[in-house]
């Protein structure tokens, strides 16, 4: 099992387990910063614990690039006519809320956003169809370069259907693995070291999995859940605001939506940085996120990234 495999397994394992919503309120914002730690550093993600914390919302993969979705890539200029790009199959959306336009269509719009400049490295990623389990539309994310830059868009519709996720989490495991002794999964995510050998590694988390199913199949088929309850709710101040309030001022905007944008930099460095970063929690549940990391040149300002996040261009 090499090492992106085997961060491919510890998402799955991760993406079954009920969240902790307190844990996940910082997911893009702080999920832009991992992406960049591990390209600048060569570095994976080492535990599952850390993993758990972003992925467990939706199986929301997407921040990692090279996940388990569709992709396209183009590597040269974006042309004014639209170029090859995957088209949504994103299941009805839920009474009230949005349906999303098409990946090609947020990939040319948000391309036509952007300043004049130019643009290559285009990749768009969709959520893989078996992940719509919960009735949440297929999430996406955008990358591209602005003059040498790394920008990227994501959107995510954090809407669940109860009775689907019901449904998904009813379902029998299986037996236990061969060896599995945990009899709580968090537990045996804190014993996880994926830094040891990796059959052992694979061994625990087939077992982390497992427990996690059995876990939530009980849950589920009990007169109440209240991790079903909490699976299915969420407050748009807690995932846009919990994370940097210097950094990235929130505010709510006169439609309900609630947004937060501003400036930073990679890791602990201290002051304001040259990245600028903007994400809504619109009032129907749409979560969308943009990144520029403004090096080697500024590409976007705070004004602009808020602009594009709280655009209905991305919705049909």
């Amino acid at each position: 099992m090499n090492q992106m495999t085997l961060n491919d397994a510890m998402d799955e394992a991760a993406r079954r387990l009920s969240p902790d919503v307190d844990g996940i309120v910082d997911r893009a914002v702080s999920g832009g910063r991992r992406q960049v730690r591990r390209r600048r550093g060569g570095t994976l993600v080492a535990s599952l614990a850390v993993v758990a914390a972003v992925a467990a919302g939706g199986g929301w993969w997407l921040q990692r690039p090279g996940g388990g979705g569709s992709s396209a890539t183009d590597s040269t200029v974006v042309a004014a006519t639209p170029t090859a790009g995957p088209a949504s199959t994103s299941n009805s959306p839920m009474p009230g809320v949005r349906k999303r336009a098409t990946g090609d269509v947020i990939r040319d719009e948000l391309a036509a956003m952007l300043p004049d400049g130019r643009i290559t490295d285009v990749e768009v990623r969709e959520d893989d169809a078996t992940h719509d389990w919960t009735g949440s539309q297929r999430g996406i994310e955008v990358n591209l370069r602005l003059d040498g830059t790394p920008v990227r868009l994501q959107l995510m519709d954090w809407n669940r259907d109860p009775d689907k996720v019901r449904e998904e989490w009813a379902k029998d495991p299986g037996p236990r693995p061969d060896g599995c002794t945990a009899t709580d999964a968090r537990s045996a995510i804190k014993n996880l070291d994926a830094r040891g050998d990796s059959d052992r590694t694979r061994a625990k988390l087939d077992c982390v999995t497992w427990l996690s199913q059995a876990e939530q199949r009980e849950c589920a088929l009990a007169p109440t859940c209240t991790e079903l309850d909490r699976y299915v709710t969420y407050s748009a101040e807690k995932q846009v605001c919990g994370y940097n309030a210097d950094a990235y001022p929130c505010r709510q905007l006169p439609n309900g939506s609630w947004l937060a944008a501003g400036s930073g930099r990679d890791d602990n460095d201290e002051g304001p940085g040259p990245w600028v970063m903007a994400n809504l929690f619109a009032d129907d549940g749409w979560y969308v996120y943009v990144l520029s990391e403004n090096e080697p040149t500024s590409v976007l300002t705070v004004d602009q990234a808020t602009e594009i996040v709280t655009s209905d261009a991305w919705f049909e």
